[in-house]
């Protein structure tokens, strides 16, 4: 027999090889019919003797473990590993238990997982992949999977994002159709809408025999479409930089990522802008908004009722820059464990605006609060704690005289008005 190991690099490095597994696979040569038939004669050779001398025999027991074990390991062959199921699987029913296991080929394994992947699910966005998932398991056709497919694309969850190690939505869907009875060409229509929005299928479960070919084929036909997608999302992005560049972009289903260099002033509008002429960011208020990430800062953003709603925050901290009439307000937004932290630096000007009420920021929110209110608060609760309603109606316009923001590096405890450090 040949094996193979999973191994986790990292652990590999701090803990030791035994640490390090991660999971294991076997290659089993096929039994002969032979060695079948002499395997039954043994065991009922040993099953008559327990009969005459009324006493278990030890190889009896021996050779009853082989046989299971045997029987087991020809109908989990290309499952993943017993070891590498997750120890806080979702209880989707009696049975199911297969739906849970983690991916041979994620995150923690692969050096070329898109980075929008490893970033974790919010509350909310947790809660509905879990339910989405949840539903797929109950469904008893592919028929009905394409509708619940349809229905999460529209809802705009994240199709390759796993939450506490489970599979992703994507691989869900997969395994599904693995159980369902084929229905023409209806288990490739749902691979290619999952594929054209940037779904990542596990690599063992892309192996299976009756996927593979449908993957091999629909790859071709979708990789075109989805490198334009990224091109013209780059392209948005570097309309909406000065000093700086683009230096990555990646999408899954309604949610961008991208990140640009260190020295780079973004207009989020822009980005926004470009896109949502993609399609993008068109789903539930409650799951979250995309990242734009400037060098080490992480920034959350979606639209709400037209206007820019920033979420959350993390990495470092960045200036973000008003127009006004009077000059431009700078604002340092910095984070601790639960709140983003909204430090106005030129509060003379800031002073100056309130005593002639005019309204600074028309065009962004900040945790859903105005720029007033949650200055006045002295920032908002992060990850986004948003009402439940979702987005109907079409995203209305803004005013074109909107906000930059510039990463600045990490604002000092000892004071939280201007000094910095770089």
């Amino acid at each position: 027999n040949t094996y193979e190991l999973t191994i986790d690099l990292d652990r590999l490095s701090k803990n030791g090889i035994l640490d390090a597994i991660r999971g294991m696979s076997r290659t089993i040569k096929q039994s002969t019919k032979e060695t079948d038939n002499d395997l039954s004669r043994l065991a009922g050779i040993l099953d008559a003797i327990e009969k005459q001398t009324d006493k278990k025999n030890p190889l009896s027991v021996l050779l009853s473990k082989v046989m299971n074990k045997k029987a087991k390991d020809e109908k989990t062959e290309g499952m993943p590993s017993p070891n590498d199921i997750c120890d806080k699987s979702i209880n989707f029913g009696e049975g199911r238990g297969f739906y849970n296991t983690k991916s041979l080929n994620r995150q923690s394994l692969n050096p070329f997982i898109p980075p929008l992947n490893k970033i974790e699910l919010s509350t909310n966005e947790s809660t509905a992949l879990r339910w989405f998932k949840s539903e797929v398991v109950k469904i008893k056709n592919v028929s009905e999977l394409k509708e619940i497919v349809s229905q999460a694309l529209d809802a705009g969850i994240r199709l390759n994002a796993c939450h506490e190690g489970e599979r992703s939505f994507a691989d869900f869907v997969v395994l599904k159709v693995l159980s369902c009875p084929p229905e023409g060409d209806k288990e490739k229509d749902i691979m290619r809408e999952l594929m054209l929005n940037e779904a990542v299928f596990s690599y063992d479960l892309v192996q299976n025999k009756r996927i593979n070919k449908d993957y091999n084929e629909l790859y071709q036909e979708v990789k075109p479409q989805i490198d334009e997608r990224l091109k013209e999302l780059k392209e948005a992005g570097e309309n909406a930089v000065q000093g700086g560049i683009v230096e990555d972009v990646c999408i899954d289903n309604k949610t961008f990522y991208m990140k640009f260099s260190k020295d780079s002033t973004v207009k989020p509008m822009e980005v926004l802008e470009g896109a949502r002429r993609l399609g993008l960011n068109t789903g539930c208020v409650e799951l979250g908004g995309n990242i734009i990430k400037i060098g080490d800062s992480e920034i959350e953003v979606s639209e709400k009722g037209g206007k820019r709603n920033y979420t959350d925050l993390s990495g470092d901290a960045v200036m973000l820059e008003l127009p006004t009439s009077i000059g431009k307000l700078n604002i340092i937004l910095n984070h601790d464990a639960d709140r983003v932290q909204m430090i106005v630096k030129n509060k003379e000007m800031w002073d100056e605006l309130q005593k002639r009420g005019e309204v600074v920021g028309k065009g962004c929110l900040f945790g859903g609060k105005t720029v007033e209110e949650a200055i006045k608060e002295g920032g908002f609760l992060r990850n986004g704690k948003l009402s439940k309603e979702q987005v109907t109606e079409k995203i209305k316009a803004v005013d074109s005289s909107s906000e930059t923001l510039s990463w600045v590096g990490k604002v000092s405890e000892d004071s939280k008005t201007t000094s910095i450090k770089r």
